[in-house]
């Protein structure tokens, strides 16, 4: 075991005496969930291109030297702990250089000891010293006591803690012992229970504290969630009512699409197995049709023909009654959990409505008895951005999300932005549920939602979420200005417990129906990861890295794949779907494509779903599929301009963006910036910077009905440059004059041609711009180096006659190998960030 250094000894003396924990698996831990696994390579000899360097052999037992850039200039710094301190908490002060003559890009954001404690910097370090050789290598094992954290007010005070007071709340969220698809539900009187998909059957029962979500707000959320505050678990022996299939009198089990959290083996057979998922889907007899809510919720399902609605009510003292209504074509067999007979033993039902009555075992119940909760409109409060740059002419406001229904700061991700007939703006989040926001309030109007990127409006009391689990149809019923009924539109695919398995969407195409995309999954493990050659993301089979198609009715059907990290998707005004695919493995850098039916686009993993298939097929082998996939329409150069790009949004004609009208829009979560793309033909496109310096990673981009621009920002797992975990800006029209901006790039042959918005005084000097070009090659590895970069002879620089135009002519341009991006850049321009003019061209080949 390793000697405690005097970091350690100093954490050691503010821990809570006798807990223990390892240095090394808690910096592992830190490692992947702050998201630094994206941008640093941890391999030996790895030929992935990430944003940072690669930290294998950096840390070493005996500290080497390190030769960084520094503000004046380069020089060598000893690779201890001090510098990863420094690294951490001023990441810009020195820079890792890619070679000898150039600096890695300064995209990281400072980690303040709010963010990152001491203790886990030491843990970081701990890590970081095993990725050596063994002779240079630290210990795999550093044990420390843990450092305690200050007492907050305990669980009131803690924003993680869900609270249940007055009325019965929901939420989704990934617990062991339960599929990811899990409903929970905590009642006022302090029990709560589990509703699981996969057995259409409540599989957990508990009384004390309902949840406490602190994994699934913390970095990737690549841990289960717990139960709450002095949760004491009730034994059901088995589920407490599970429907039998009609065909085999065995309980319904959906695992093939809804595994649970430690179900190795069925995770292992829905990647390799012979059984096709959409056979499966057609054959299963259990369908979740979505739940109600209520002091005692309705859970919807149906098996075979019959339809139940069933309901669960436990009072202070234990007794509890199964109500099931619904519509029976056929008598249906149940069977009960010792809890409620003494024993397990099947129940059959020949008519409804039918019930059973029995006692739940009373335990002490923690509750919240302080806590206050209050579900009134709360005033919207903004604020001035503190670092945004924006073009001459437009300014920002901050609108600060609201408190949570204990008045508690929460975390608030907009993912989410459409507007209501009315105007009024509904918001989806990662964790804090559903709002709307209009007449300068915020009234919250559902939760419990797990991670939803997206919703489209149907009417006023009606709308359609995508969230990871599902595709969801919210309804008002009541017109109290509450969602309470969800109505489950589509699960017809594999969602496990694994972090990455996010779904995005959902858009309406021009033919009605709606679209949603599903990532890949992250686990790094080709035993239970089917990731086609690379290193990092894969599929277990279900439709993972697919687009699907859903009719308003719910008949999902299978689009198109080779998708990855697919984070935007978007109709665009032509009526084509537009989406931008993240850079990694296959993708060497990130790009934005049209989406269209039975098209492949590019990475071969999600190829094992096709009839036929499965991951040793030669067929889908890269080698022979690669000539086969489509074309981008556009290359966003990665750390330069995007490295995870969000949702295209086009600006309306009416709008404080009148001057861009049909331009796209995309922001970039990593960089924490806007940018315009406009697509040529032949695959070519046009990227012009808009605006820098937001304070968390931009992802949505609304133009709302009142011509402002609003930017729903996340950080949390994939630190951005801005710093911050969330934001919400509103980008509108604050001068009447506005800037000269170059609103567009041209190319034909050698001359590319610069439009500007406004006239220019002159023509600058040929040396006064520059031209660059690189290609980018995909590859199983992650990324593509800049290969082949050239810099082009300018022969010369003239205006056009209305003096908005300048040409740019090149001495000579030769086609390209590869993927090519041209940047152009120039001081004496009219700038599109900062002074500088910057302006890239992309040429798609392959």
């Amino acid at each position: 075991m390793r000697p405690l250094t005097l970091l350690t000894l100093a954490l050691g003396s503010l821990c809570a005496a006798g807990e223990q924990i390892d240095l090394v698996t808690l910096g592992e831990e830190t490692f992947s969930s702050l998201g630094c696994i994206e941008c640093h390579s941890v391999l030996p000899d790895d030929s992935s291109v990430k944003t940072g360097p690669g930290l294998y052999g950096l840390f070493q037992k005996e500290a080497r030297d390190h030769r960084v850039q520094a503000a004046d200039a380069k020089k060598e710094v000893t690779a201890d702990r001090a510098f990863l301190l420094r690294s951490l908490r001023e990441p810009t002060a020195e820079l890792a250089l890619k070679d000898e003559n150039e600096a890695y890009l300064p995209v990281m954001p400072p980690y303040n000891e709010q963010l990152l404690p001491n203790q886990k910097v030491e843990a970081l370090f701990a890590y970081l010293q095993t990725l050596n050789d063994p002779a240079q290598a630290g210990p795999s094992e550093v044990l420390v006591e843990k450092v305690g954290e200050a007492d907050q007010g305990g669980a009131l005070a803690d924003a993680a803690e869900i609270l249940v007071t007055d009325r019965t709340r929901i939420f989704r969220a990934r617990l062991g012992k339960t599929s990811a698809r899990a409903v929970h539900v905590g009642t006022p009187v302090g029990i709560n229970y589990s509703f699981d998909p996969r057995t259409l059957s409540i599989e957990r029962l508990w009384w004390g504290g309902f949840l406490n979500l602190r994994e699934e707000l913390s970095g990737r959320a690549g841990k289960v969630s717990r139960l709450g505050e002095q949760a004491q678990e009730v034994e059901l022996g088995g589920s407490l009512l599970a429907p039998l299939d009609p065909a085999t009198g065995q309980p319904i089990d959906l695992s093939f699409k809804s595994p649970t959290h430690a179900d190795e083996q069925q995770i292992i057979a829905n990647m390799k197995g012979a059984a096709e998922f959409l056979d499966q889907l057609a054959e299963a007899s259990g369908h979740f049709l979505g739940y109600e809510e209520g002091e005692a919720p309705t859970f919807v399902y149906r098996v075979g023909a019959n339809t139940f609605q069933v309901r669960l009510a436990i009072n202070a003292e234990g007794a509890a009654k199964l109500t099931l209504q619904g519509q029976l074509t056929h008598p249906q067999t149940f069977r009960l959990s010792p809890l409620i007979r003494g024993q397990a033993e099947d129940w059959t039902v020949r008519q409804l409505p039918a019930e059973l009555t029995f006692q739940v075992p009373v335990k002490p119940a923690w509750r919240p008895w302080e806590a206050q909760s209050q579900r009134e409109p709360q005033a919207v409060v903004t604020s001035a951005p503190d670092k945004l740059v924006l073009p001459t002419g437009y300014g920002a406001e901050v609108i600060q999300p609201p408190l949570d229904v204990n008045g508690r700061r929460q975390l608030f991700e907009p993912m989410g932005m459409a507007e209501t007939a009315e105007g009024a703006l509904i918001v989806s989040t990662r964790t804090a549920g559903l709002w709307k926001l209009q007449n300068g309030q915020w009234q919250q109007i559902a939760e419990g939602l797990l991670d939803a990127l997206g919703l489209v409006v149907e009417d006023e009391n009606t709308l359609v979420v995508g969230q990871k689990p599902e595709l969801t149809r919210l309804r008002d019923t009541d017109g109290d200005g509450w969602m309470d009924r969800y109505e489950t539109l589509c699960d017809d695919f594999l969602f496990t417990h694994n972090y990455h398995e996010y779904l995005h969407g959902p858009t309406r195409g021009a033919d009605g129906n709606y679209y949603i995309q599903l990532n890949l999954g992250h686990r790094g493990n080709p035993k239970n990861n089917h990731m086609a050659g690379g290193k990092f993301m894969g599929t277990q089979g279900g439709l993972r890295a697919w687009a699907l198609q859903v009719t308003p009715e719910g008949q999902m059907t299978p689009f198109a794949n080779g998708l990855r990290s697919p984070a935007g998707l978007a109709t665009g005004p032509d009526g084509r779907l537009y989406y931008t695919e993240n850079q990694g493995e296959y993708v060497g850098t990130s790009k934005l494509f049209v989406l269209e039916k039975d098209k492949f686009y590019g990475h071969p993993a999600s190829l094992i779903d096709l009839p036929g298939r499965h991951p040793d097929s030669p067929e889908i082998a890269w080698e022979k599929v690669q000539q086969s996939k489509e074309k981008a329409l556009a290359l966003m150069p990665h750390s330069r301009l995007a490295n995870a790009p969000g949702s295209p949004a086009w600006a309306p004609a009416e709008s404080d963006f009148a001057r861009f009208a049909g331009h796209m829009f995309v922001g970039d979560q990593t960089l924490s910036q806007i940018f315009r793309i406009l697509p040529k033909e032949d695959h070519e496109a046009a990227l012009i910077p808009f605006a820098h310096g937001f304070a968390s990673g931009v992802m949505r981009l609304h133009f709302a009905s009142d011509g402002s621009l609003l930017v729903g920002q996340t950080g949390r797992g994939w630190r951005a440059q801005g710093g911050s975990e969330d934001g919400l800006v509103r980008l509108s029209r604050a001068e009447e004059s506005l800037s000269n901006e170059l609103l567009d790039l041209t190319r034909e042959g050698a001359t590319f041609t610069l439009h500007f918005a406004e006239a220019l005084a002159q023509a600058p000097a040929a040396e006064a711009l520059t031209v660059q070009s690189w290609e980018y090659h995909d590859s199983p590895d992650y990324g593509s180096k800049e290969l082949r970069k050239t810099d082009w002879k300018i022969t010369r620089v003239s205006l056009g006659e209305n003096r908005r135009q300048l040409q740019v002519t090149l001495r000579e341009l030769t086609p390209p190998e590869d993927n090519r991006v041209f940047a152009l850049e120039s001081k004496s321009l009219p700038g599109t960030k900062g002074d500088l003019l910057q302006a890239y061209y992309s040429q798609t080949v392959r």
